[in-house]
């Protein structure tokens, strides 16, 4: 019973190890996958802060810092980095868009950026015509009103929202992750003080089975053993068994061949009997017959004597009563 009980205690803790170890490798995978699109979603992040920041460099510094070099000094170099935003501006436009709506941002303040950088690159572009007619005094009124410091202080009001939401998605992605990893590390635990207990449990039952199991082949071979022992001993008495036993067959077979002839003779006894018996039969019948003859004869004479009696008796009578009268 305690046996059983044993058993099925050990079967029980095994089995709720590799549940748990399921389980854990389960989490394990959860965790790796939560780590996963944690990373993801930091370089997202990232990537989406570094081209919001590029924003203010590449398009609206470059438009702003070709115009004035280009305007002081009217070498084309200075041109260069107005090309360079208007050839970058709608790559890094829609590499932002994209990433806004995979996190599922609201559009509508990014489509209005989109249009006042777009307004503000055109405005540029008017500008710089402006110069190359060198019609400056429009040029001085338009760069009068700012629109790039308007651009700038639009894009710095979206760049905080953005980087709020960044941080926000951030900020929940980190928390599932900590919760990932506490859940996990709880599970580790749980499975630690469950498998310690029944791994030093396994290993003292396995051990005295181990010592059982020892004792039970000190016992087998110490019975084997006897049991050899025994075999040459019951070999041994057998074996002189089987000799009384035979001596005693070979007497029994002279006893048998004595008594066949005793039993020969006692038949022939009987048969000489038997004949004797027949003989006497005869006799006996003849003396039998004899006998009755004899009897016969001798009743028959006692009746006539009885007869002869009888009539001397009635002879007697009459004479006395002849001489009484």
């Amino acid at each position: 019973m305690r046996r059983n009980f044993t058993k099925s205690l050990i079967t029980t803790a095994v089995t709720s190890i590799t549940v748990l170890l399921l389980l854990n490798i389960t989490a394990t995978f959860y965790n790796n996958r939560i780590i996963e699109e944690n990373r993801n979603l930091q370089r997202q992040t990232e990537e989406i802060k570094v081209t919001l920041s590029q924003f203010a460099i590449t398009i609206i510094h470059n438009h702003d810092l070709g115009l004035r070099g280009y305007a002081l000094y009217r070498k084309e170099k200075y041109l260069y980095p107005i090309k360079f935003a208007i050839r970058d501006k709608d790559s890094l436009l829609n590499i932002v868009e994209a990433s806004l709506i995979q996190q599922h941002y609201p559009i509508e303040e990014f489509l209005l950026l989109r249009d006042s950088i777009n307004a503000f690159s055109a405005f540029s572009l008017k500008m710089l015509d402006l110069i190359n007619v060198n019609n400056m005094a429009e040029f001085n009124r338009l760069s009068d009103l700012d629109k790039g410091y308007h651009l700038w202080l639009q894009y710095e009001r979206f760049d905080r929202k953005v980087k709020q939401f960044e941080n926000e998605i951030n900020e929940k992605a980190l928390r599932k992750y900590q919760a990932a990893m506490r859940n996990n590390l709880l599970l580790q635990v749980f499975l630690l003080l469950l498998s310690v207990p029944t791994l030093i449990f396994t290993a003292i039952h396995t051990n005295k089975n181990v010592a059982y199991e020892v004792k039970l082949r000190e016992a087998a071979a110490e019975k084997a053993l006897l049991l050899s022992s025994q075999n040459k001993t019951l070999e041994q008495v057998v074996f002189e068994r089987t000799q009384e036993i035979q001596s005693k067959n070979q007497a029994l077979e002279e006893q048998h061949k004595e008594i066949s002839a005793q039993n020969e003779e006692i038949i022939a006894q009987n048969e000489e009997l038997n004949g004797q018996r027949e003989t006497l039969a005869l006799q006996n019948e003849a003396l039998t017959e004899s006998k009755k003859m004899q009897l016969e004869l001798y009743t028959q004479n006692l009746m006539e004597k009885s007869e002869m009696i009888r009539r001397i008796s009635e002879e007697l009578d009459q004479l006395k009563t002849k001489f009484s009268a």
